[in-house]
């Protein structure tokens, strides 16, 4: 099956659909050569701001993580009624929240230990259940016998000084945004059209974010739609899709969108400068919206006036500025290897925080298929 990347009605754009969709192998499956070079995808990237990589983590790998952050959500929940009586607890409670915390939705900081918040409570682990995490970040980072398509991405992208800017997962349920009318004057419908950072005048961007869907997503369970090509806006421009936006009246000849229907275990990897807005999880025809979200900083974008720290997103404290994407892959490849306990190292991210150095990080050279194809 075929993932198009783009939905509009233009002609143009309809014609790069059949460069851009590309089926790539599941880790779990057959290895078959690749149809779009890494080269190509990174020049529709910097065309479009978005793109679509499918079958990224397999779907028992998916299957296992979404029951992973549900159990996850709902000891993050209760850690609040225990907060009450125990400041410390009500610290941490906080520390396990990205920028939403509702019964509708919910941002969860995820933690690298095995179990996530139930080693934060203290509370004994068996070092035979499973890490779920751990698991979910190999099928990101690795296939069968080299980087997987994504990592080669991302090192092509932010190369391994790359620094990890958000670990998180996002979980919107049915009702999510359904008191938003497009067509009401006196609702801010654009609340909910951003972007991730400012706009910076440069073709690679300051922050790539990549989020994986968890579960199959349709129309009525609360996609995103992303506005093609607005990454290389300045203000005016995004001014105008804003209005355009709240007038209802998004024509896609002038502005061309594509909505994130995704399959279980698919990807996207954009640039967070493109403009996007999430639509309603209906009520009655919705379901569980789950995505695990990561980001890589560019470490050629030095930043300007403090607007770095303003792109950091869902991610634990104590990871912040320490974990670099050479280091994560090398980790994912020794857990691959049978230590269990590789992703140790990196504590909680809370009481504990990591403190990377350079003589710290384990060289480990990875031998790649589809770089000689």
């Amino acid at each position: 099956m075929r993932h198009p990347i783009l939905s509009s009605s233009n002609d143009d754009t309809n014609n790069e659909i059949e460069k851009i969709a590309v089926e790539i192998p599941s880790p779990a499956t057959t290895k078959a050569t690749n149809t779009v070079t890494i080269e190509e995808q990174i020049e529709t990237l910097q065309q479009n701001g978005i793109i679509t990589i499918p079958s990224v983590v397999s779907i028992d790998v998916a299957d296992a993580f979404l029951n992973f952050i549900q159990d996850q959500k709902i000891l993050a929940w209760f850690s609040g009624f225990e907060a009450q009586a125990n400041t410390s607890i009500a610290v941490l409670n906080r520390t396990f929240y990205g920028k939403e915390q509702s019964e509708l939705s919910c941002d969860l900081q995820l933690s690298l230990l095995r179990s996530g918040f139930v080693a934060d409570l203290d509370k004994n682990t068996s070092k035979l259940e499973r890490h779920i995490l751990a698991d979910t970040l190999q099928g990101l980072f690795l296939d069968e016998t080299s980087l997987s398509r994504l990592s080669e991405l991302c090192h092509k992208l932010v190369s391994e000084e790359g620094s990890l800017n958000e670990l998180g997962a996002f979980m919107t349920e049915p009702g999510y945004l359904n008191d938003l009318d497009p067509t009401s004057s006196s609702t801010n419908v654009d609340s909910t059209l951003r972007a991730d950072t400012g706009t910076v005048p440069i073709v690679d961007a300051p922050l790539y974010k990549i989020a994986v869907a968890l579960d199959d997503i349709n129309q009525h369970m609360g996609p995103t739609t992303f506005f093609l090509k607005s990454h290389t806006h300045d203000e005016t421009e995004r001014q105008r899709i804003r209005s355009t936006y709240n007038k209802d009246d998004i024509d896609d000849d002038t502005i061309p969108t594509y909505t994130a229907m995704l399959q279980k275990g698919d990807a996207i990897l954009y640039d967070a400068r493109i403009m996007k807005c999430n639509q309603p999880n209906d009520a009655m025809m919705g379901s569980t919206n789950a995505m695990l979200q990561l980001s890589f900083q560019n470490p050629n974008y030095k930043g300007e006036n403090n607007d770095l720290k303003s792109m950091t997103g869902t991610l634990r404290p104590g990871y912040m500025d320490a974990i670099h994407l050479g280091d994560l892959s090398a980790t994912v490849l020794v857990y691959r290897n049978g230590d269990g306990d590789a992703f140790a190292k990196y504590e909680d991210g809370i009481s504990n925080p990591f403190l990377n150095t350079k003589s710290e990080q384990t060289e480990i050279e990875f031998t790649s298929e589809s770089k000689s194809e």
